[in-house]
């Protein structure tokens, strides 16, 4: 991985487009998450 160089830890546009879709990953996580709980709340109604 780039980031684990000594040249890419060192590019500050590097780390910030890595911490971006870090948060973007995050984000979609969370709603994957709040998705499958809507699921299983929605079955159990059934």
């Amino acid at each position: 991985m780039i980031l684990n160089t000594p040249e890419g830890a060192s590019n500050v546009d590097l780390l910030w487009k890595h911490a971006e879709l870090q948060k973007k990953v995050s984000n979609i996580m969370d709603e994957w998450t709040n998705t499958t709980l809507e699921l299983e709340n929605f079955k159990t109604i059934e």
